[in-house]
């Protein structure tokens, strides 16, 4: 009859010690705040242009990042004009307000 048999070496060289990693990001707070109160801005006027009650009723949806990459102020109004042509009430000030 055969046995087997299994032997564990020990490492021939030294460990190499673990490093203790920490990752944090750090967040320009004020301009999330800035970021979010746009956000926030944008959603009550959609709310006010559509003639919303509740939340997502309109049928509009303005991407600021989109926006923002657009290089002239005529290409950012029809942007926005785009996005808002299902909108029945007048969107000029709107538009004008948002890219100010």
């Amino acid at each position: 009859m055969m046995t087997t048999e299994v032997r564990f070496e020990p490492p021939t060289s030294r460990p190499v010690p673990h490093k203790r990693y920490s990752a944090t990001a750090k967040y320009d707070k004020a301009a999330m705040r800035r970021r979010l109160d746009l956000e926030e801005w944008i959603d009550s006027q959609l709310r006010l242009l559509f003639d919303c009650q509740d939340e997502g009723d309109y049928e509009a949806e303005i991407d600021v990042d989109e926006v923002m990459e657009l290089p002239t102020t005529e290409q950012k109004v029809a942007f926005v004009s785009g996005c808002l042509s299902k909108c029945r009430h007048s969107t000029d000030n709107f538009t004008r307000e948002l890219l100010e």
